[in-house]
């Protein structure tokens, strides 16, 4: 009993990391063009980043703690001449991100 019991245990404890990954495109948001060169960082990954391809898309992914639910992807955009906007990006849902001009 004491066997089936640690085995379960080291199981349900494995399965505690999830695949997240969040796509889309980083758009201005008066003319509602593709922003290119945008830099974004998961913010829990504070050495991560990237920036937009010239059609203003963006890729993350990594792995994360969540035992029962993937948390969101909190995502850090900013480019010069852009207000800096942070937001929760839900996993595996293609996001279309609106920045303001200073």
């Amino acid at each position: 009993m004491k066997k089936a019991r640690f085995i379960f245990l080291v199981y349900f404890t494995s399965c505690g990391d999830c695949y997240r990954e969040a796509t889309g495109i980083v758009v201005d948001s008066i003319t509602k063009q593709p922003i290119e060169n945008v830099y974004y960082q998961n913010i829990e990954k504070k050495v991560c980043t990237d920036s937009t391809t010239n059609d203003g898309k963006f890729y993350l992914s990594d792995v994360s703690g969540g035992l029962f639910d993937c948390p969101n992807i909190k995502v850090l955009f900013k480019k010069n001449g852009y207000k800096m906007k942070m937001i929760e990006i839900p996993n595996f849902v293609d996001t279309v991100i609106l920045l303001e001009q200073k």
